[in-house]
């Protein structure tokens, strides 16, 4: 039977049972499917699950958008236009932007964009203004179908400047596409058919239901009335107030109306108008729903209505009352619920972040699950207007608990495919690659993509090996010289792609230990045995990348670029689950955008930049459908009409500057210029979205947002829409914004959360409260925590009595890192990559001292090489250019004269190497003492004195007099850049040798407060300047921490490993660097 029907009560859930009650007693074909039309695909998936539940089963459903649903009943009913596609807003982008520059320079209307688009030499302008336009024009059609139509008679439809010129853009698009169709002649086409009755009923559905709809423009409803003329049309709307609300306003919309001179104020005044408010919460946030609704009213039809009180005792239920009721609560009138202070139906929270905001909302939801017995994890829905910035805490929290009982299912929808798509960030990557340095970050993020990694035939351990390559050869950036030239740089070869590879690749075919050029080109090892299959790959890999660098430089017309990025993606993706759908996703991308080109006759050549623009727009509009209800916690979007009803709903991220969104209209949008009812806000929109899912929470409603500044702990205010809802609580009902608002602390681990001041603060996280009763220790006893080890490791095997020279020094000069790397095989300095991407107009301070060590040894061993220079340049560590040989020159002098020091010193005598092997009981020390002349032992170094450096040859000196009985010749010289240093004989070696070895007794089993550079400061203050040692140990403690100029120990990796952020610069450190340093110092001098 024909006929509209509005269903409408204020539970959706009661409405989805009506629909599954007609959908179970429907007449005619059972093979038809049942349509229901709906907004959102989140709608769908509750929706199916809803009828199923009543019905035992949800089949031969059929869920279409409305728009989708009209057009499908346009191709039944204009049989005419059946195999007319109609113009899609993606062919409008086109033409728009084809059709701009010639109207531009022709038609003096189009003088604003003319300034606009002035020195757009790429397009990429052009096609940011031809979407936004094609945004324009396409709601337009929805909500100004009269105005296209005047366009269409050739019309300007205004009198502004902005209907000049966008009048004649469109009848140009339109001419462009041989008068295609559009959506509003096709629908004023479909009313005129409906209107005559000259229709094929046959064809037609006996019945439509929309569903959960809370806003459809106007011809849509238009077209509803007019399709329930031959067929059964069904309204489920979702209500608010079971009482007429459609003219109530809010105190801002009032003031507004009686504002002085306007024209509602004349009208109130002489009409004796009166406008109620009714529910301040429905007047002040419902104005979307109530322009529906009173659009609705003027409809003549049945009306089924189911509204009901909510029974629960909960300050949540109130409010939902008294919108239903459409009533306020004075604050002199008792409230019909007694106040419960552990009522937590409604709860506030204020949090430092994103991050915070998620953890707070991960332990208060696990305390809901706890103490609801009835709550299960598919019973909450998380929402927040920003998705993807909070989707990584979501995951980051949710996804790794650190108790797997504690563990929570999730899902997160509405996630587009830019957002964490490795193979999507790799294809936009790649277009931008004739632009691109490839500098070394970008190339190894690329190959952390498997679906690149496979095509190259590369595996994930591969990467390592690749990582170690680039340092090795000092790879920077640029594929070669020939690709620094295309950039306007000088064509160097040093430091690109290709240097590296050829060093790797004459390492691979010449041998690398007599480090000679070949060609101008110094081999390079690490790629022996099954390592060079590694290597060809990765050239191939480089190679390709260089030659799609030059096929993305020149212009195509955007065809041709179809092709092209096609081909694209078989060079440099292979599928590899689940990565293969994303494949085939830009496969679909780039196939629409030639299908659209060709339909908008858009054929001028353009530059990749606009091309990959038009993708990487089209792909944000891509909104992922799964996720939602799927057995978890649902996290999604704050979209419009998700209306969906949970017991718990939370929304989070409800900040003052992003929710409700702000209404931004462009400058030439005629719509915001000259509004009509029923057009669309997004403020108002965010505004019924807050409310629908105030009336939609079933027992829980949970609202967060950022209100303290991590910073500076300064208060953020809230959402607007938090502040009214606090302000109508407190004016209203027997509570406090201190009872409502709970303000969370910046870290999970502050003890506030495990003292019972405040029993609202808490926190399932056992990290947390290990953390915090350290924290608390630390301030009662700050000399006993912040111990890396509550007590020494086990003893050692015997092994470790015989003990390496080398393996002592490093024990003694650096404990802390001694204990971590070789009793616990722990390693926190990784490989060196080039810092920043960038090769160096500048020496680091490690280059230098390998580069002036390697010149200081061949000086001593005979004349430089005449290709020392080239040598070392094909190493990357000298700077490009004359800088590189004027640093070159100036370490060739210094080496010299350091050279020539130590020459003086041993004439032309050969050194001799002595082997060691001594006993200290319980140890053996092992080794060989090298540059052992007559003289005595000689070390040198191409640097400034260290602390490290003085150790070292200590620790020989000692050993040298260990097994040197000739008192003459049992001295030790140090030479470095800033002077000579020489240690005298030792009486008693084998009693400072026990200390040594005493010291690296206690670094394998604890950390020690002996470190590198502070104690050789306060030695050469205490023993070199003879300052006190309060005194020498105040300067160590000025120079512990990082300051602008300067790094501090106190960043060493390895002593914060130990140390934490505590400052172990005590009594301490003072008798264990007196215990070492002290006899060094005694029996050095300097010469």
């Amino acid at each position: 039977m024909a006929g509209f029907t509005l269903y409408t009560g204020n539970r959706l859930e009661r409405l989805a049972r009506e629909l599954a009650s007609r959908t179970r007693l429907r007449a005619g074909d059972p093979f038809t499917p049942e349509i229901v039309v709906i907004q959102s695909r989140g709608m769908e998936r509750w929706l199916a699950l809803e009828i199923a539940r009543h019905s035992g089963i949800a089949a031969n459903l059929v869920f279409p958008f409305p728009e989708t649903f009209l057009q499908s009943v346009i191709e039944v009913l204009l049989p005419d236009v059946k195999n007319e596609t109609p113009i899609q807003r993606a062919a409008m982008v086109f033409g728009i932007f084809a059709s701009l520059p010639r109207l531009i320079e022709t038609n003096p209307s189009f003088s604003p964009l003319r300034a606009y688009l002035r020195g757009d030499d790429t397009g990429l302008k052009r096609i940011q203004l031809a979407e936004q336009i094609s945004q324009l024009f396409d709601q337009y059609l929805v909500f100004r179908p009269d105005m296209i139509s005047a366009w269409d008679t050739g019309q300007a439809g205004g009198d502004t400047s902005h209907h000049a010129w966008q009048a004649a853009l469109w009848r140009d698009i339109i001419r462009r596409m041989d008068g295609k169709p559009h959506r509003a002649r096709l629908w004023k086409q479909l009313l005129d058919a409906l209107h005559r009755g000259s229709v094929p009923l046959e064809k037609l559905p006996q019945r439509v239901s929309v569903f959960g709809i809370s806003y459809l423009p106007p011809f849509y409803l238009q077209a509803l009335v007019a399709l329930s003329a031959v067929m059964t049309v069904d309204l489920y709307q979702l209500n608010p107030c079971r009482e007429f609300w459609a003219d109530i306003v809010s105190q801002r919309e009032e003031k507004r109306l009686r504002r002085p001179g306007s024209e509602s104020a004349a009208i109130i005044a002489d009409e004796g108008l009166h406008r109620e408010e009714g529910n301040r919460l429905l007047a002040s946030m419902g104005s979307q729903g109530r322009t529906f609704h009173r659009l609705i009213d003027e409809l003549d039809m049945p009306v089924m209505d189911d509204f009901q009180l909510n029974p629960a005792n909960t300050l949540l239920a109130a409010i939902q009352n008294d919108i239903l009721l459409l009533k306020n609560h004075p604050p002199d009138d008792k409230p019909y619920f007694d106040a419960d202070p552990s009522d937590r139906s409604v709860q506030i929270h204020a949090c430092h972040g994103p991050m915070r905001e998620i953890e707070v909302l991960y332990d208060q939801l696990l305390d809901l699950l706890n103490t609801d017995v009835d709550l299960e994890p598919r019973d909450i829905m998380v929402l927040t207007p920003d998705i993807e910035s909070y989707a990584p805490y979501i995951q980051a929290v949710f996804g790794a608990p650190e108790d797997g009982a504690l563990r929570m299912p999730f899902s997160i929808a509405d996630r587009g495919p830019m957002a964490c798509n490795p193979v999507v960030e790799a294809f936009f990557f790649l277009l931008k690659l004739s632009q691109a340095r490839l500098l070394v970050s970008e190339i190894l993020t690329l190959l952390e993509v498997p679906a690149v990694r496979s095509r190259f035939d590369l595996v994930d351990e591969d990467i390592h090996l690749i990582r170690q390559w680039i340092s090795e050869t000092r790879i920077c950036w640029g594929a070669d010289a020939a690709a620094k030239s295309r950039l306007a740089l000088p064509p160097t070869e040093a430091n690109t792609w290709q240097a590296g590879l050829d060093r790797l690749l004459m390492g691979y075919a010449l041998s690398t230990e007599d480090g000679l050029l070949f060609k101008g080109i110094l081999p390079a090892g690490g790629a022996e045995g099954s390592d060079a299959e590694v290597l060809g790959h990765l050239e191939r890999f480089i190679a390709t990348l260089a030659q799609w660098q030059t096929r993305l430089s020149p212009s195509r017309d955007l065809l041709e670029w179809s092709s092209h990025l096609m081909q694209l993606i078989d060079d440099f993706l292979k599928p590899v689950a689940p990565d293969d759908r994303n494949i085939l996703l830009l496969r679909r991308l780039i196939a629409d955008m030639a299908e659209q080109v060709t339909a908008a006759a858009a054929s001028e050549a353009v530059g990749i930049e606009v091309v990959a623009a038009v993708l990487k727009r089209h792909l944000e509009e891509e909104i992922s459908g799964g996720g939602f209800i799927s057995g978890g916690i649902t996290f999604g979007a704050l979209l419009p009409m998700r209306s969906i009803p949970a017991k718990v709903i939370c929304l989070v991220g409800l900040n003052h500057d992003t929710f409700p969104r702000e209404d931004r209209p462009m400058g030439f949008d005629l719509m915001a210029a000259n509004p009509r009812i029923g057009d669309r806000s997004r403020r108002n929109d965010d505004k019924y979205l807050f409310l629908e899912a105030l009336i939609s929470a079933r027992r829980y409603f949970y609202l967060s947002y950022c209100g303290h500044d991590r910073q500076d702990n300064t208060s953020l205010p809230p959402s607007v829409l938090v502040s009214e809802l606090i302000d109508y609580l407190v004016d209203g009902y027997p509570v406090t914004e201190e009872n409502l608002l709970t303000r969370h602390r910046l870290q999970a681990f502050s003890p506030a959360y495990f003292t019972p001041e405040d029993r609202r603060l808490f926190t399932y996280s056992r990290q947390a409260h290990d953390a915090a009763v350290s924290l608390v220790m630390a301030r009662q006893h700050p000399t006993e925590t912040g111990r890396f080890l509550a007590a020494p490791l086990p003893e050692w095997d015997a092994s470790f009595q015989t003990v390496a020279l080398k393996t002592l020094t490093q024990a003694v000069v650096h404990p802390c890192r001694f204990l971590l790397e070789q009793r616990l095989q722990v390693q926190l300095n990784d490989y060196r990559l080039p810092e920043d991407d960038r090769e160096h107009f500048t020496m680091d301070p490690l280059d230098h001292f390998t580069i002036g060590q390697t010149l200081m040894q061949e000086l001593l061993a005979g004349p430089l090489a005449p290709e020392i220079f080239e040598k070392l340049k094909a190493t990357g560590r000298l700077p490009h250019g004359d800088p590189g040989r004027l640093r070159f020159t100036t370490l060739c002098d210094e080496a010299k004269e350091l050279a020539d020091t130590v020459k003086t010193l041993h004439g032309n005598i050969l050194p001799v190497a002595v082997p060691v092997d001594i006993q200290i009981p319980p140890y053996t020390i092992t080794g060989v003492l090298e540059n052992i002349f007559p003289s005595g032992q000689l070390c040198y170094r191409f640097s400034n004195t260290k602390g490290m450096d003085l150790v070292g040859a200590w620790l020989r000196h000692l050993v040298w007099c260990r097994i040197h009985d000739e008192t003459e010749k049992n001295v030790t010289t140090v030479i470095n850049r800033d002077g000579q240093r020489r240690f005298r004989r030792v009486d008693n070696p084998d009693a400072h040798l026990a200390q040594l070895l005493s010291v690296y007794y206690r670094a394998g089993h604890e950390p020690l407060p002996l470190f590198p550079r502070s104690s050789w400061v306060y030695a050469v203050r205490r023993f070199e300047k003879a300052d006190p040692a309060d005194k020498a140990l105040d300067h160590v403690r000025s120079l512990w921490d990082q300051s602008f100029q300067r790094p501090g120990e106190a960043e060493d990796p390895y002593v914060q490993y130990c140390y934490g952020d505590a400052e172990p610069l005590d009594q301490a450190f003072v008798d264990i660097t007196e215990t070492i340093y002290g006899p060094m110092m005694q029996h050095v001098e300097r010469i």
